[in-house]
């Protein structure tokens, strides 16, 4: 089995698709992607300034596995 990384912008796809295949409505696609958006800024330190930051357990496993 290959070692292969997998990057935000394909998982975010990946799961538009998945949402899609489910015949969620647009909009809620989009709200849903917002936030996985949102989660990655904050807690994977995505962000287009340098304050990086953190307080909850999700954002900090999310941080310790990558």
């Amino acid at each position: 089995m290959q070692n292969r990384r997998i990057t935000e912008t394909q998982i975010a796809a990946l799961w538009k698709q998945h949402l899609q295949a489910r015949d969620y409505r647009p909009a809620t696609i989009n709200a849903m992607l917002i936030a996985l958006n949102r989660f990655s800024t904050v807690c994977i330190g995505k962000t287009a300034g340098s304050k990086r930051w953190s307080s909850s357990a999700a954002c900090s496993a999310a941080r310790t596995e990558t």
